[in-house]
């Protein structure tokens, strides 16, 4: 077993740990742990200064709107937008279950707003040249520790603010101390046993489908086109025709059409 190994499974570990005994800031005690432990197994590295330059704001409003234009750039443009709209629902669904928030029939109250909200982020994000400001699934970590209302994202954000002042500090820890947290997220985002009962075999083969195809492919695009062209097939074999979502078809239509471009068009 490697080093990177053990981290993994020690930062995985103590957040169970931690969680289990209700310690407040378990997955930051745990991140601090495992950093603690790969720099005994010299998989730590040299922090970077903190240094401004005009350069950290050059791609503000730097817009070159004639890619749009560009044929190379259709499969780029179709497949990030599935990536973001869906995920952004995928998301939004995750972190809301089983919270108050939900309603008694499952679903997430204004979900038209949350998406708009998260488009808005993403073209703001896009204009200040930054990766996109959407709904991200760390979100897990403040929820589980009872952050329910915009005003605890409010004081995360101020507090990331100030983050840029710690970078030196930040930087000395090695991605893989936070691999334990962020795979106890993706537990925390797991059914419940109780949950899974009411999936369908079709669901629970359409999920298995679009794991592998991620292990397989490491590209989200394909799980996609792969889980819901399964899917459709699926409800299309069981003649449960009245089932099929019109959005769903266009956008396998369009996650194929962007894999036929991305390999034709060079």
């Amino acid at each position: 077993m490697s080093p990177l190994a053990y981290v993994l499974y020690f930062g995985l570990a103590s957040t169970l740990a931690l969680r289990k005994f209700k310690v407040p800031g378990s997955v930051l005690i745990s991140i601090v742990l495992s950093t603690v432990l790969a720099y005994t197994l010299g998989l730590g590295g040299p922090g970077t200064p903190l240094t401004f330059s005009k350069e950290m704001l050059g791609a503000i409003f730097q817009l070159d709107l004639g890619v749009i234009l560009n044929v190379k750039m259709i499969s780029v443009i179709l497949v990030l937008f599935l990536i973001d709209f869906y995920g952004s629902i995928a998301k939004f669904i995750g972190l809301t279950r089983g919270t108050s928030i939900i309603n008694k029939n499952g679903t997430m109250p204004k979900m038209k707003e949350a998406l708009s909200v998260d488009g808005a982020g993403t073209m703001v994000g896009a204009t200040l040249g930054t990766s996109s400001v959407v709904a991200y699934v760390e979100s897990a970590v403040g929820i589980a520790e009872g952050g329910r209302t915009g005003f605890t994202a409010i004081i995360i954000s101020v507090l990331m603010l100030l983050m840029i002042f710690l970078t030196p500090v930040i930087s000395l820890i090695p991605v893989i101390a936070t691999t334990g947290a962020l795979f106890w997220v993706g537990i925390a985002l797991f059914p419940s046993r109780d949950e899974l009962k009411k999936y369908t075999l079709l669901d629970i083969i359409t999920v298995l489908v679009m794991i592998g195809a991620v292990i397989w492919t490491f590209s989200i695009d394909r799980a996609l086109l792969f889980g819901f062209s399964i899917f459709i097939l699926g409800l299309l074999f069981t003649k449960r025709y009245k089932e099929i979502n019109l959005f769903m078809v266009i956008s396998t239509v369009l996650l194929a059409l962007g894999w036929i471009l991305s390999v034709f068009v060079k």
